[in-house]
């Protein structure tokens, strides 16, 4: 892992803290398989709904900054709950 993905996970993990009532709920941890890193962020229930927002458009929209920001590197987005999709 470079210390650009790092950054990038440092970026989103912000941004999450920033939309959610529990901040210090948010977890953020990297996996890499090959030339893929996945991004998991993890969420308390009650806050799922306003990271995936109305019909999917914040998720949507992280994603997008996550494909703008990391241009040369294949970056997905997981946003689980309480450990767990």
């Amino acid at each position: 892992m470079t210390n650009a993905t790092e950054n990038v996970r440092t970026l989103i993990h912000a941004i999450a803290e920033a939309l959610v009532d529990n901040p210090k709920r948010v977890i953020s941890t990297i996996t890499s398989n090959g030339n893929v890193h996945t991004i998991n962020l993890d969420v308390a229930e009650s806050d799922a709904g306003k990271i995936i927002g109305k019909n999917g458009r914040t998720a949507r929209s992280i994603r997008t900054i996550l494909s703008g920001i990391a241009r040369d590197q294949h970056m997905n987005l997981n946003i689980m709950t309480d450990g767990g999709i």
